[in-house]
């Protein structure tokens, strides 16, 4: 499923899913909460940010990077909580749990576990959702926005949050692009689960070029041959393909950092077949982004941390040490330590 990220909206354009809100009843919450705060039901005006993910799911866990700084930058309080659940999954709690903590990094955001299969059966079926990663932000039981996690930035969800209108830099393709781009989508993974490469990578590359796809879309094509080829253990194909989403999309500091994190933290990969150079690179482009995006100094701990850990895998022990040491530094109880030392 996750070779398959298609839109669940059928039929409506963003504004009109603001407009008018399909509603979720609260009987389709997860029946297991694995650590945060648990959600029992709707909280009366307070926003949630639903993000569906399964252990098997690369794509899913490459967003974990992406969803824990829009964590730090939006923590839980009584207007706004990030949800992720886990669908789709035969695992149970306690294997969660552990495959959650085993995670470098680990979401910091709560967790819920649909093992009963309501959210599926309540949810995801009536949204026609057939593919995952997916998010969806909710009110008061009614979908606000909904579409791929790497589309989430931070004044789209203060302006659901503030009751003001969608920016109009979200995504806005009509239900045709929609039904468009889920029959290419589908065609694509259909191709490369097949082991037809030149063929699907030939519709993939007439994907891309299709202006009505918006860049969410296109990054998702891009990570559709990512299961089938790692399955196959074509991993010079698999780089390739990697390689081309910090060169389509050089200024989007999420693609760059779900980039780097497939790179590193993708351990079925042989080292070898990393670039890991590219890895680091992308991360640093990425600092350099969202430090000029901020309203204050930016903490890049988390980035530094992960190219850590390329270095590591690269040989560069001492390399390691001096990231990991820039980690602390970029710490912002450290700088503030420092500040009072002073």
């Amino acid at each position: 499923m996750a070779e398959n990220p298609a839109p669940a909206d059928k039929g409506k354009t963003p504004e009109q899913t603001a407009a008018q809100p399909v509603s979720l009843s609260a009987d389709g919450l997860p029946a297991e909460w694995l650590q945060g705060t648990p959600v029992q039901k709707w909280e009366p005006g307070k926003t949630y940010l639903l993000e569906f993910w399964a252990t098997w799911c690369g794509p899913c866990l490459a967003q974990i990077p992406h969803l824990n700084q829009l964590h730090k930058d939006f923590p839980d309080s009584d207007r706004f909580q990030i949800v992720g659940i886990n669908v789709f999954d035969k695992t149970t709690p306690k294997a969660l749990k552990k495959f959650l903590s085993a995670r470098n990094p680990s979401p910091t955001y709560t967790i819920g576990a649909d093992t009963k299969e309501q959210t599926a059966k309540l949810w995801l079926k009536p949204l026609n959702v057939d593919g995952i990663p997916f998010s969806a932000i909710v009110r008061d039981g009614n979908i606000l926005w909904q579409g791929h996690p790497g589309q989430l930035s931070n004044e789209l969800i203060q302006n659901l949050i503030d009751g003001k209108p969608i920016p109009a830099s979200a995504p806005r393709e009509s239900a045709a692009d929609k039904e468009k781009y889920k029959q290419i989508a589908q065609e694509i993974a259909k191709l490369y689960r097949e082991g037809n490469y030149q063929e699907g990578g030939k519709k993939l590359d007439e994907a891309l070029a299709v202006k009505e796809f918006s860049d969410g879309s296109k990054q998702s094509l891009l990570r559709i041959p990512f299961n089938p080829l790692l399955a196959a253990g074509q991993y010079d194909l698999l780089r390739e393909n990697l390689d081309r989403l910090p060169r389509e999309f050089p200024q989007d500091d999420s693609a760059l950092m779900n980039y780097a994190h497939t790179i590193i933290t993708t351990y079925e990969i042989p080292v070898e077949k990393k670039n890991l150079k590219g890895a680091e690179e992308a991360i640093l482009k990425a600092i350099e982004i969202r430090k000029g995006k901020a309203k204050k100094k930016y903490a890049a701990s988390m980035e530094w941390s992960r190219i850590a850990e390329a270095r590591m895998l690269a040989g560069d022990r001492e390399g390691a040490i001096k990231a990991q040491e820039e980690a602390v530094r970029q710490l912002p109880l450290y700088q503030y330590r420092n500040t009072l030392t002073k």
